[in-house]
């Protein structure tokens, strides 16, 4: 059976991106991060096998509704594997912010750094 876990997990706003939710400086907090498992859950079982370990920085807008959206991969170890594009997925799809003010506007974004380790 397979495990999964995590090396660390930063996740991470950059200062100044964002000016539109709850932190005590107006930028949205993420409340709600999705699980290694639920990221890896979009990667098919071959590529984990292969390559068991890596890295993925996101960049992402937010809604009203407190979700991530129109995220996309800044970096990708090991790269065009189907990380990112499963990182995308589960920050989308499992990703809740604390309270906004408003919908992030052009240019407006949060940035993820993801990384697990597979055992």
């Amino acid at each position: 059976m397979t495990r999964v876990g995590f090396l660390c997990v930063g996740l991470m706003l950059y200062a100044g991106q964002a000016a539109a939710g709850s932190g005590s400086d107006g930028t949205p907090t993420l409340m709600i991060a999705p699980r290694a498992s639920q990221v890896l859950n979009f990667v098919p079982r071959d590529v984990i096998d292969a390559h068991s370990s890596g890295e993925v920085w996101l960049r992402c807008g937010w809604t009203m509704a407190r979700r991530l959206t129109k995220c996309r991969v800044i970096k990708e170890i090991p790269e065009g594997v189907g990380f990112g594009d499963a990182a995308i997925k589960g920050f989308e799809t499992y990703g809740y912010l604390k309270k906004v003010r408003s919908a992030s506007r052009d240019g407006e974004e949060m940035a993820f750094r993801f990384v697990w380790d597979v055992k």
